[in-house]
């Protein structure tokens, strides 16, 4: 970013343990990495891709993946634990397979209706919250049915690395994209941890049905959205929500969507304190589109003999 340039908010935020310096925290590109690498099919790539990113920085040293679930897991997540920072976090995979889409259908689609019906009506803005809350919680088949909620085996991994950090005097933060955004919303609400939400499905309307409350999503869950993407119009976004435009030339609302797209445009304006060059990565994604107005690839206070040693982030 150039000096003059006016950052995002969340340029400035720092997710993990307030009592280390700015540096031996994580920025949100740094969550976006293992937010995305979360995607990945195997442990294997997942492991790769994040070490990658982080590869000559001090976060990576000591650092591993203690546990990650299957593929084809609803709310896939891994965990990474980083000594630097004295910190585990907790990646969940938002939609990437048939089961996560029936996941989606069976938490939001009664809201999606009523948003939808709404349009023609003004439903929800006729009715109190606390109403559309009870309705929406009394659409809840697997409760009726006594059975687990879906995002029971994410928030039984994430109370786990809660207490294993909580017994080296670690933290725990949680990030998630789409589907895995509004699961780290509700964990987060749950567990009392911080969490850092990409393009998430809201919560906000749906309180009763995940047995959360307004208070600890405000006090846990900040929230990426960016312009033209239609999911986190889903149910109603309660956390701090740092909106973003989307530097897509299509606007498509797919694109605008993707992770990795709201990486660049924090790339453009916060820069990276870990010195990586997603320059790359962002041509290549927005093919050709100046992206980027200022083209600075490089955060200022870089000195010029340290711009040889950037590294990719990888895609």
């Amino acid at each position: 970013p150039s000096p003059n340039a006016t950052l995002y908010p969340i340029c400035e935020m720092r997710w993990g343990d307030a009592r280390l310096p700015a540096e031996a925290r994580l920025t949100a590109i740094d969550l976006g990495v293992f937010a995305t690498s979360v995607y990945e099919p195997s442990e294997a790539k997942v492991w790769h891709q994040i070490k990658t990113s982080f590869e000559g920085t001090p976060l990576a040293e000591g650092m591993e993946l203690e546990s990650i679930a299957p593929h084809g897991q609803i709310g896939k997540w891994a965990v990474v634990r980083i000594p630097a920072a004295k910190l585990r976090v907790v990646a969940v995979a938002g939609t990437h397979t048939f089961l996560d889409a029936l996941a989606d259908a069976d938490l939001w689609a009664t809201v999606k209706v009523m948003q939808t019906f709404s349009k023609f009506t003004s439903l929800l803005e006729f009715l109190p919250s606390a109403t559309v809350n009870r309705l929406v919680g009394s659409v809840a088949l697997r409760r009726w049915m006594n059975e687990p909620p879906l995002w029971a085996p994410v928030e039984n991994a994430a109370a786990k690395a809660k207490k294993d950090s909580q017994a080296e005097g670690f933290k725990t933060v949680i990030t998630g994209h789409s589907l895995g955004g509004g699961l780290s919303q509700i964990l987060g609400a749950h567990l009392d941890l911080q969490v850092l939400g990409w393009s998430p499905v809201g919560i906000g309307y749906s309180l009763d049905r995940f047995g959360i409350t307004r208070k600890s999503v405000f006090e846990t869950s900040v929230v990426v959205k960016p312009d033209f993407d239609i999911v986190p119009e889903i149910d109603l976004q309660l956390g701090f929500t740092q909106r973003i435009p989307c530097a897509v030339r299509s606007k498509d609302p797919v694109a605008c969507h993707g992770i990795f797209t709201s990486n660049c445009e924090f790339y453009c304006l916060c820069g990276d304190v870990r010195g990586r060059d997603m320059g790359p990565v962002c041509d290549a994604l927005h093919e050709g589109y100046d992206w980027c107005p200022s083209n600075v690839h490089i955060p200022d206070d870089r000195a010029p003999e340290d711009q040889s040693s950037t590294h990719n982030i990888t895609k």
